[in-house]
């Protein structure tokens, strides 16, 4: 097998579906290379991608609670081999210029955002960042990469289905970790019900719920189960979080609600935000970031209903 060129995005979901995104501009004869828990749902947002255009980076350092350099010495050059003229990344970390490089030898490796990459590390990098520069954002960096334009970038995320009139307004209630989840979502779902809007909770299998909502209470789904279910909405709305990414790649109406980091560096293209006063300004998540612990400073559920009702009668 041969490709011109390899997508390389071996972390999240969210950070997987952003790179899809991108991969829609990249070719045809371009490849994506990514943790295999994510090709199910990749194959549902790419569906002409080949088997063999999607590639599996399993590596351990991506894992929770792994995240140095565990398990890099035992990456082996894919088996069979992978001819590529070149490898494209935008995350700026030195692990997966190596996996790419053991993956992937001989390969040119392109790679930006080694700034964001340690400036996330790095407090006086950060303030920088936050108060000279304007924050990267992760959708443009791909279209740099690879050499597209915003405009087009933005014409890809528009919906390939007709999105009902009537429908519930969805929230989304997954994270990676508990201190990303807003955790107000039982009373923005009750002030939304009592203006007469239908509320519907997803959430995929192993999401960790709020403390006063019960699994019955929650639509369960995953890959093409949770994308049809978010074509069935009037809005979605999410935390900084896979689901809002999931949304925005299928032209869903969405909201997120800002909080733990920058959504500055995250946000997909026509996604409104309502952002705490507590957000970081720079790369530098919240201190709480990478933890289970319910954090605080998130807009109240009152403010977010009020901007919700108010995307839902001006339709946008």
């Amino acid at each position: 097998m041969s490709f011109d060129r390899i997508l390389f995005e071996p972390w999240s979901l969210g950070d997987a579906i952003i790179a899809a995104a991108a991969y829609r501009l990249a070719g045809k004869n371009a490849a994506f290379a990514c943790n295999s828990r994510w090709h199910p749902i990749l194959r549902v947002l790419l569906p002409t991608i080949s088997q063999e255009q999607l590639i599996a980076a399993d590596l351990p350092y991506t894992a929770k609670f792994k995240t140095r350099f565990q398990g890099l010495s035992e990456v082996r050059p894919l088996n069979p081999r992978i001819e590529v003229a070149e490898i494209l990344s935008i995350r700026g970390d030195p692990r997966d210029w190596i996996a790419a490089r053991k993956f992937f030898p001989g390969a040119r490796i392109r790679m930006s955002g080694s700034f964001q990459f340690f400036a996330r590390r790095s407090a006086s990098l950060d303030f920088v960042a936050a108060h000279v520069g304007n924050v990267r954002n992760r959708y443009h960096a791909w279209a740099e990469l690879l050499g597209v334009s915003k405009e087009s970038l933005y014409r890809s995320f528009q919906p390939d289905f007709t999105r009902p009139e009537t429908g519930p307004v969805l929230i989304h209630l997954g994270a990676q970790w508990q201190s990303m989840q807003y955790p107000y979502v039982v009373e923005l779902k009750r002030l939304l019900e009592d203006t007469g809007v239908k509320v519907t909770f997803l959430a995929s299998p192993g999401d960790i719920l709020p403390p006063d909502l019960s699994e019955k209470e929650v639509f369960w789904a995953v890959d093409n189960a949770m994308v049809e279910q978010l074509k069935t909405g009037r809005l979605l709305i999410a935390n900084d979080s896979s689901g809002m990414h999931l949304a925005a790649y299928l032209g869903c109406p969405t909201l997120a609600i800002a909080r733990i980091s920058n959504i500055s560096e995250w946000i997909p293209p026509y996604v409104q935000t309502i952002n705490s006063p507590s957000m970081p300004k720079g790369y530098r998540p919240d201190r709480a970031y990478v933890s289970d612990i319910q954090t605080q400073g998130w807009p109240e559920a009152k403010r977010v209903a009020e901007v919700a009702l108010g995307i839902l009668k001006n339709g946008k």
